[in-house]
């Protein structure tokens, strides 16, 4: 499947850290969001379809812990 991916900043995230990521919505059956701190201060979230489709539109919760 495809993936989409989008930013969010987090000013104190560090690159060893790790992240949680949940969407605020029903995104629909096979798709799985993820996170990671993708430089200091920037997580990166991204959408995959297992198979294809889109995703339903959704905010996302991020939390990053040490």
């Amino acid at each position: 499947g495809q993936c989409a991916t989008g930013t969010v900043a987090v000013p104190e995230a560090l690159t060893n850290m790790t992240v949680q990521v949940s969407a605020n919505t029903y995104q629909g059956d096979g798709f799985i969001a993820s996170g990671y701190v993708s430089t200091a201060g920037t997580v990166t979230v991204k959408v995959c379809a297992e198979l294809s489709g889109t995703p339903n539109s959704s905010t996302y919760n991020v939390r990053v812990t040490q």
